[in-house]
């Protein structure tokens, strides 16, 4: 089970040598830390308060913009893309062709998919403290001294762990539909549903949604743990339980295989 799960992994790396879908996950944070960089020397003046407050405040356009927008779409283009790599050449046929159990061809493309997605978050959050610092040297402020690497990371983490079921959503929809072009719009009208339905009940409809489910785990104060927690806990939870029905599901199909 071990080696054809390797073989499996290993042959989906080679794929991905030199494709869109790598340079999609430095291009899609890249951009995010872009628009941080325009938003902090934007300000007209310096945040107030003291380390901690300013490194929370000059770091919130490059979050909101990741997780709002530019992280699902980059998981609709991506989990697209992966899936294309068999649409375009039929090579669906021809991977089932071998002794390997069918889910397990879906599943690799949801791992691979999570990974290009952790690459992105790495990415992301270098360029936006790369950001912050560069504000801080422009305008006098004394913020490497006091970078707040805990909460950092743990924002991150908690929205790359509810952005989970987003990955396998979009991955089955990459699947299920033959083009890129589908996956993707579904994608995108289901992020502008849902800032739609974001002020509803006070966003409590929106903690449940799964493309909004990164930008819920910030949206909370940073203390407030049970709010920025949940929606990455469902995000986990959720994965595991329609990862494997939209593999069970896959695999049975025949109609596009």
């Amino acid at each position: 089970m071990m080696a054809v799960a390797w073989a499996l992994i290993s042959t989906e790396a080679i794929k991905l040598r030199r494709t869109i879908a790598v340079w999609l996950a430095v291009g899609a944070p890249a951009l995010a830390v872009l628009i941080e960089l325009i938003a902090v020397f934007g300000r007209t003046a310096p945040p107030r308060g003291d380390a901690g407050a300013q490194w929370r405040l000059l770091l919130q356009p490059g979050w909101t913009a990741w997780f709002g927008f530019c992280l699902p779409m980059f998981i609709a283009f991506e989990a697209a893309y992966l899936a294309h790599l068999e649409h375009s050449g039929k090579q669906w046929k021809q991977l089932f062709a071998f002794p390997i159990p069918r889910w397990g061809v879906y599943a690799v493309k949801m791992l691979f998919c999570a990974l290009l997605a952790g690459v992105s978050f790495l990415i992301a959050v270098t360029g936006f403290v790369i950001d912050v610092l560069s504000y801080g040297v422009v305008y006098g402020l004394h913020l490497a001294s006091v970078l707040p690497w805990p909460e950092i990371l743990a924002t991150a983490g908690k929205a790359y762990a509810a952005s989970w079921l987003l990955i396998v959503i979009q991955s089955w929809l990459g699947a299920r539909f033959t083009g890129i072009i589908s996956p993707v719009g579904i994608g995108f009208a289901a992020l502008v549903m849902g800032f739609v339905l974001l002020p509803i009940g006070e966003g409590a409809l929106s903690s449940w949604y799964p493309w909004l489910l990164p930008l819920r785990t910030f949206l909370a104060a940073p203390g407030d743990l049970h709010q920025t927690t949940l929606p990455a806990v469902f995000g986990c939870t959720g994965a595991v339980v329609s990862g494997a029905i939209a593999c069970w599901d896959l695999a049975r199909r025949r109609d596009f295989a």
